[in-house]
């Protein structure tokens, strides 16, 4: 991997204590980078278990949060690509999956796509986290089309 400070922070584990906030209509969540780098491990495992590989891109459908930055930590160690789709622009269906090439779609909103039998990675027993849903459906095949 080339160094970059973005290729540093996925493929090593932080040696300073330092501290990373995220801000929730219930109140903020303050992790250690260290803490981190460990979850998103977590979930890069749970990620390769549902199959993800290089080059296999999953989509993002979720408002900003904890859960969509270790997505998209656990995504850059796999050298997986993300797809972030903006609530309210995008619905989580099998059109979006098909006309994106997404192997994996994460949402905490309602589906009508089917579902794959699958685990949210960051809990690694259910589709509920915390605080959001993740729901993962295959995708069908379709064009590469980058997200606008």
């Amino acid at each position: 991997m080339p160094r970059s400070l973005i290729n540093d922070i996925v493929s090593e584990a932080p040696v300073h204590d330092g501290r990373i906030s995220f801000a929730r209509l219930d109140g903020t969540e303050t992790l250690t980078l260290a803490e981190l780098y460990e979850r998103a491990g977590r979930v890069a495992s749970g990620l390769r278990r549902m199959g993800v590989a290089p080059g296999d891109r999953i989509g993002i459908l979720a408002a900003n949060g904890l859960e969509w930055v270790l997505l998209d930590l656990a995504a850059l160690r796999l050298k997986a690509e993300t797809a972030g789709f903006e609530p309210g622009k995008f619905e989580p269906d099998a059109e979006l999956l098909a006309r994106y090439d997404i192997k994996l779609l994460f949402s905490d909103r309602p589906s009508d796509a089917p579902p794959a039998s699958c685990r949210s990675p960051t809990s690694g027993c259910s589709p509920r986290s915390r605080t959001t849903t993740s729901r993962c459906s295959r995708s069908t095949t379709g064009p590469r089309t980058p997200p606008r």
